[in-house]
């Protein structure tokens, strides 16, 4: 049995994760549910010399950590998320009863709920998250490129809004009805991220972004300001679905001082220094592409 050879190894300590804990094999979970108890343990059997008797050992638990990933409750959490204003105001006690009780439903013959002592929910992502997200992994991208192909990279926040929303992600309305107190109801409808996180990396938004830079931005210019923004109003000042991206090289003035939100002028999601419209008007920055993220636009190369 692996895990208690992990426990034999490592002195009776470890992290042990199971994802996806609702595909585990038919009776897998009567072996395991003996050991995440609270005062858990794993037994295991053996045949004793010449195949006489049979041996028993007993390997505790107590040191060890049990993460549990799973769907289940899903349907649950929506629900839970509709009923409130924001998500923060939903109890963590509501939350954990919810789970708990999804997962006696699940295994009901273990009382499966009654193992599990605390529930980290993974509530489905409105537009706010997705743009959060979006945010921080173009940060990381932001430092991982720093100093090889340029100082800074700024991004607008109306890049990552428009990034956020269809057509480059997926969302679907969901609605429910709150009893009230005073026996009237209310309808209350959210928009949640049909695929989560997914989609915003591979094969989608920053994917899209990055191809753009990777094939038009170069040659690279490593102690400039790559700096993006968008335009979201063609020129009869009609919204587009599909945003224009203009990308920008900027070199770096004194006047560019580090990021202050007091002082941006421009709304900046990413980037550590302030380009103001001042900057982007000046011969300091040159437009070097414009276009959609559309793969067959080809933009415009300045």
């Amino acid at each position: 049995m692996r895990i208690t050879d992990h426990l034999r190894k490592c002195g009776g300590s470890g992290v042990i994760v199971f994802d996806e804990i609702q595909k585990v094999v038919p009776g897998t979970l009567d072996v395991l549910i003996g050991g995440l108890k609270e005062r858990g343990e794993f037994r295991v059997y053996s045949r004793g010399e010449g195949g006489r008797g049979e041996g028993v050992e007993v390997f505790s638990s107590q040191g060890v950590v049990f993460i549990l990933t799973s769907d289940i409750g899903a349907d649950e959490m929506e629900t839970l998320l509709l009923a409130y204003e924001d998500r923060a105001l939903i109890p963590q006690q509501i939350l954990r009863a919810e789970v708990k009780k999804a997962l006696d439903r699940q295994w009901e013959r273990l009382h499966f709920g009654s193992v599990i002592s605390e529930v980290i929910p993974y509530l489905p992502l409105e537009q706010t998250q997705i743009e959060q997200i979006m945010t921080l992994k173009l940060k990381i991208m932001s430092e991982e490129y720093r100093d090889m192909y340029w100082r800074d990279l700024c991004i607008e926040e109306s890049v990552i809004q428009a990034l956020s929303r269809p057509p480059f992600l997926q969302y679907r309305r969901r609605s429910v009805r709150i009893p009230l107190p005073n026996g009237t109801y209310v309808d209350r409808e959210k928009t949640v991220a049909t695929y989560g996180a997914r989609g915003i990396d591979n094969g989608g938004p920053i994917q899209d972004l990055k191809t753009k830079m990777f094939k038009y931005m170069q040659p690279w210019k490593k102690g400039s300001i790559l700096y993006i923004t968008s335009r979201r109003f063609d020129a009869s000042k009609q919204f587009r679905q599909n945003p224009e991206i203009v990308m920008i090289w900027c070199s770096i003035d004194i006047s560019m001082k580090p990021f202050s939100t007091a002082a941006v002028g421009r709304s900046v999601a990413v980037g550590d220094y302030v380009v103001l419209e001042k900057h982007l008007q000046s011969p300091l920055c040159k437009e070097h592409w414009r276009g959609t993220l559309l793969d067959r636009d080809q933009g415009v190369q300045v």
